[in-house]
């Protein structure tokens, strides 16, 4: 089989046909083609799938439908000239409208020879435009780590992965614990960042294989540590600490492992972990959601190293591929500005292209801070105007990312793991 494709300004388009049918030959028409980058992505793809396909390139004015029509005619022609057997086929995902329409006209011409079809990336179906019919109910799946690539970039290193080797394993007693964690953090957020950040500053000069901690917080107000022993109390009562002892100003203790370690003393990767878990856990009739998850993605922006070793890189809090829809998600356990929007959606929208899902996950925010609520914009009876400027900030926040197309699930919905596997399911509904 030879495999037409429009090229197109979002790669994906050009994508999945050629994944799902394996042909042998794929050749791209297109404007101002850049070889080099179709060798190093779609190339490098396929030989790591082991897909033994030829690709080829063919350049076109894109505004001007007579010099399309001769190019695709005489691609035809001297495709049956070399085979007269082989499989000719028209892919209609990519290409603008001219090309289109010239695939129109020289269709009506070779219709005993071509085949038409569209692959629908929302439902995982190939369509044969001529006799329209599913040819092929097959869901077409790509790894993060190729979603990057296709739109010119590169992972270079995460905290974690579905396949290969991650600093964290999701094995069944560290995603209980991870639970425990979330429903002590998810209560109050704030707390949880202030006293992880106090294990944090004593853990500084201490070697990462050292469980036990000791802190001493003489000289700060009662109430303050009043509050870290009450949070000591919950992790001790949930077995996530043990060995606690205090003695007067003092506080020691032992993490239950490595892992635990790592969670109670670096404030907002537990987000992290609890919806990567999540995301790699939740299922639909019987099979898994996502088809690839990555945590602590960090991503360079033109996938080549440079030679002075300045590299553009935007790190993105968890990646998941559903199929060939990518999935942006930010995690923030406190609060968050105008700007780390921006910088969310402008990394999610290079590499994610048209149909990627940009999903803010936060502890931050509640259903209260919805402006939807119309309510909520006016100051309530007895609340004082810090309180109300807080939440009016609040909503804004929450407004600015809608304008961003940015999905919030606020701490409503990821209160524990049964709503927040309710939500990951249903994100692309």
């Amino acid at each position: 089989m030879v495999l037409i494709e429009f090229f197109d300004t979002d790669p994906i388009e050009n994508f999945a046909g050629f994944i799902i049918m394996k042909p042998r030959k794929v050749i791209f028409l297109g404007e101002k083609i850049n070889e080099k980058e179709f060798e190093r992505t779609f190339c490098s793809i396929a030989n790591k799938r082991k897909i033994n396909t030829i690709f080829e390139t063919r350049v076109v004015n894109k505004n001007h439908l007579p010099n399309i029509v001769e190019v695709l005619e005489n691609l035809v022609s001297n495709l049956r000239e070399e085979n007269s057997d082989e499989e000719i086929v028209l892919d209609l995902c990519g290409g603008h409208d001219l090309m289109l329409v010239a695939a129109g006209i020289v269709y009506n011409k070779h219709f005993d020879i071509i085949k038409l079809q569209r692959y629908n990336i929302y439902t995982n179906t190939m369509i044969d435009c001529t006799k329209n019919i599913i040819i092929a109910n097959q869901k077409s799946a790509i790894s993060v780590e190729e979603c990057t690539m296709i739109y010119g970039g590169a992972v270079v290193n995460c905290e974690y992965q579905s396949s290969g080797l991650s600093r964290w394993e999701f094995l069944p007693e560290f995603n209980n614990d991870i639970y425990k964690m979330w429903s002590i953090c998810v209560q109050d957020g704030r707390g949880w960042n202030r006293n992880t950040a106090i294990n944090s500053k004593k853990l500084s000069n201490i070697p990462a294989e050292v469980l036990n901690i000791k802190v001493d917080l003489r000289g700060e107000t009662v109430e303050f540590k009043k509050n870290y022993r009450n949070f000591l109390i919950k992790l001790l009562n949930a077995g996530l600490i043990k060995n606690f002892k205090q003695i007067n100003n003092a506080f020691s203790f032992d993490f239950k492992n490595k892992y635990i370690k790592q969670c109670l003393s670096k404030q907002g990767i537990l987000l992290e972990l609890f919806v990567t878990m999540t995301a790699e856990l939740v299922e639909e009739d019987g099979r898994k959601v996502y088809d690839d998850v990555m945590m602590g993605v960090q991503i360079d922006w033109d996938g080549l190293k440079s030679e002075s070793g300045l590299d553009v890189v935007n790190e993105i809090d968890v990646i998941a591929m559903r199929g060939l829809r990518p999935l942006y998600i930010s995690c923030k356990n406190g609060s968050f500005g105008d700007e780390e929007l921006h910088k969310f959606s402008a990394v999610a929208k290079q590499f994610g292209g048209q149909y990627v899902k940009k999903v803010l996950v936060t502890n931050y925010l509640s259903l209260n801070d919805n402006p939807a609520r119309k309510s909520n914009s006016l100051q309530q009876k007895g609340e004082s105007v810090e309180r109300y400027r807080n939440r009016l900030r609040k909503q804004l926040l929450w407004s600015r990312a809608q304008e961003m197309d940015i999905t919030i699930v606020c701490r409503d919905f990821i209160k524990d793991e049964k709503t927040a596997a309710e939500t990951l399911r249903n994100i692309y509904k």
